[in-house]
């Protein structure tokens, strides 16, 4: 292999190793804002039902959801990257002729899929349904003669809310045919170098 080819070998590996690098920061960072945030808006809706403050109450989904948001970008973020890294992974099995690595192709899949994963969203989602009935419940109880009004704002902010959470899920679940066809193609000629130079 020429200096050239070690030069680049040597840089989508550093790459490599930098987005994965990446990935466990923005996991990390996004577990403790997700988590807290849940624990925190769990303990003030607790707190409002103590003091009857039941106006607090309809507030809490649409934080909820704020939380929903964020950690739906944060995962586009680490999709992306990961879509990057599997793309590296093959070009480095191009250029050294056999797998030698596959963390993104073969483990990931399989960690996504698992019932740890999976479980923790339902548990977010059961939370933004559970909010949202108890916004329900405490619009009825603090508002007895704007019963109408209320629910059709409630109603219509949940709404826009599940849209945004829809198109948020839509975007995510494709953010990794879009970076790892991007990816690919950038480094299409070098792989092509390297496969031809074996």
């Amino acid at each position: 292999m020429s200096d050239l080819h070690s030069f680049s070998l040597e840089t989508i590996s550093r790459d490599y190793f930098e987005a994965g690098a990446a990935i466990r920061e923005i996991m990390k960072s996004s577990e403790t804002v997700m988590l807290g945030g849940m624990t925190v808006l769990g303990g003030v809706g607790a707190l409002a039902i103590s003091q009857k403050a039941y106006e607090v109450l309809i507030a809490i989904p649409f934080l909820v959801g704020g939380l929903l948001l964020y950690g739906l970008r944060r995962t586009a973020e680490m999709v992306a990257l990961g879509a990057y890294r599997q793309a590296l992974e093959d070009a480095i099995e191009d250029a050294v002729g056999f797998s030698v690595l596959s963390w993104e192709r073969r483990i990931v899949p399989t960690f996504v899929r698992s019932a740890a994963v999976r479980g923790l969203w339902w548990f977010y989602l059961v939370a933004l349904a559970g909010t949202s009935i108890g916004a329900y419940f405490a619009a009825a109880a603090t508002h007895d003669h704007e019963h109408g009004l209320t629910y059709a704002l409630l109603s219509c902010g949940l709404g826009f809310l599940l849209i945004l959470l829809g198109a948020s899920s839509w975007a995510t679940w494709h953010t990794w045919t879009k970076a790892s066809e991007a990816a690919s193609g950038g480094l299409a000629s070098l792989r092509a170098e390297w496969r031809a130079s074996r």
